[in-house]
């Protein structure tokens, strides 16, 4: 997720099954910030998650060739990613695309993401994304 005038983004990546949310903020735009980031952030997931990992064609990910797996969306197909697209509409409620992301802590970009996974779906039975994403790890949650 980029911001207006500036070259402080937002990393985000969606387990696609339960639409669970990970965020980080990335210092710039260039290809090794974003798939070192991405690498950390990957690594923090559960090894049953990592099956695919589905990239944009952009200039951040030319480096994909450091990651473990990757597929590519064809360009200017935002459809085939369409949990990514709206998660980023989602959290341009709080982030819109001329607030100055370096005003933001690590803490606030982790407040948002919560605020995201805390959220119940529709398309999850109104389970939350962190609800569904635990339960497909197989792990029984008491409510």
């Amino acid at each position: 997720m980029h911001f207006s005038g500036q070259s402080t983004a937002l990393l985000m990546c969606i387990e696609r099954r339960s639409r669970f949310l990970l965020t980080t903020k990335l210092a710039d735009r260039k290809s090794k910030t974003t798939i070192d980031a991405l690498r950390d952030l990957l690594l923090i997931m559960p090894h049953k998650c990592l099956k695919t990992i589905t990239l944009d064609k952009g200039g951040a990910f030319y480096q994909h060739d450091r990651l473990p797996l990757s597929l590519f969306c064809d360009p200017h197909s935002p459809w085939q990613r369409g949990s990514i697209e709206n998660a980023n509409g989602v959290l341009r409620r709080s982030l819109p695309r001329k607030t100055n992301i370096n005003h933001f802590t690590d803490q606030d970009i982790n407040d948002t993401m919560w605020t995201d996974n805390t959220t119940p779906r529709k398309c999850l039975g109104f389970y939350t994304p962190l609800e569904a994403f635990v339960k497909s790890m197989g792990v029984a949650l008491e409510i």
